[in-house]
């Protein structure tokens, strides 16, 4: 997107810029405006969590990863891990 950037403080028009990347303006807008949602945000959290327990200890399979994130508080899963 950053080319879409560079184009429009160029002083390209919007729609001729998307209509060259052959990108359509919804999907532009969608991007533009995109929130993640809540689930998408604890399940970035847990990943980030996930992979620092797993490098401490990397012969940890996913049931003992999601007994110990149990453990700390985490309301997970096997098949979430």
């Amino acid at each position: 997107m950053a080319i879409i950037k560079q184009n429009l403080f160029s002083g390209e028009k919007i729609t001729t810029v998307l209509r060259v990347l052959k990108i359509n303006r919804s999907t532009y807008y969608k991007w533009l405006h995109f929130t993640p949602s809540a689930h998408e945000l604890v399940a970035e959290q847990l990943k980030h969590v996930i992979t620092t327990l797993h490098d401490k200890i990397p012969i940890y399979g996913a049931l003992r990863l999601t007994l110990w994130l149990q453990k700390l508080g985490y309301s997970i899963s096997q098949r979430r891990v």
